[in-house]
């Protein structure tokens, strides 16, 4: 197992939550009674991740806070006789080592995944974004894995989407080599759909090469004034194959208000 750790960005204001978003960062909101964030921390574990680097700004302690030790309603909890729930929780992340880095100024994904720069310490790293959730049979991010340990190289998660849904996301000029793996020979930011090579986009698992970092640092500023990953993995295509994972099983992004809401739906009927 080569991939050991992940980077999670959450420091996005969260815009689309005001007022909520006042006093809650994003990634805590619940998917019917358990924040977010969880669902993702616990997909990384139960892929072999050993290491999350959290990408947050100064105002979301609460998110520090979370994944800290005992707090006060963990002893209420357990006073009442309902240890159990404590324990489960806790025992979701006991055994991760958590860092956190600030991103102080919202300057895109690109950004923030270049103020891990000095913390990543291997040839290839997990990005993470919490906006997506996957729920799956089996993980979908060790699956990711299991397939880099087949082909090397940078691997992006791909999802096919409805051609309104296109502007908003990165796209993907790609060919399929295998059931459920595509090589990729360019990616585009939020384009129109004229100018769409595919209806392919980009999902929130991302496998890095610790090169991506030069990259990131000498790119401009892209779409939406923001420094912009697919901007860094076009630049990579040069010296590394980058390939695109199909994506397999009920996935939602929790991003937005009516994603958060059919999330909770789906988990409230399933679990």
């Amino acid at each position: 197992m080569a991939k050991k750790t992940a980077v999670i960005p959450v420091a996005g204001y969260g815009t689309r939550f005001f007022p909520a978003s006042r006093v809650i960062p994003k990634a805590l909101l619940p998917i019917f009674d358990t924040p977010g964030i969880q669902f993702v921390v616990e997909e990384a574990v139960n892929s072999g991740i050993q290491h999350l680097i959290f990408v947050i700004s100064s105002d979301q302690d609460l998110v520090r806070q979370y994944f800290s030790g005992v707090n006060k309603i963990d002893v209420i909890l357990k006073e009442k006789g309902m240890a159990e729930k404590v324990e489960i929780l806790s025992n979701s992340f006991k055994n991760l080592e958590i860092k956190y880095v600030y991103q102080e100024e919202q300057n895109g994904l690109g950004d923030a995944i270049l103020q891990t720069k000095n913390i990543i310490d291997e040839d290839f790293f997990i990005v993470m974004l919490p906006d997506d959730i996957v729920f799956n049979r089996s993980p979908f991010l060790k699956d990711m894995i299991n397939s880099f340990e087949e082909c090397k190289g940078c691997y992006v998660a791909l999802k096919k989407v409805a051609d309104e849904m296109i502007p908003n996301l990165g796209i993907v000029d790609a060919k399929k080599i295998k059931s459920n793996l595509y090589s990729i020979n360019r990616l585009v930011e939020k384009p129109s759909l004229e100018e769409a090579p595919s209806n392919l986009s980009i999902m929130g698992r991302y496998i890095l090469p610790y090169e991506i970092f030069h990259h990131l640092e000498n790119i401009q500023f892209g779409a939406n004034g923001e420094k912009q990953l697919t901007d860094a993995l076009n630049l990579i295509l040069s010296d590394l194959q980058v390939f695109g994972f199909g994506f397999s099983g009920d996935h939602f992004d929790i991003g937005t208000p009516q994603g958060l809401l059919d999330a909770s739906n789906y988990y409230l009927l399933n679990h």
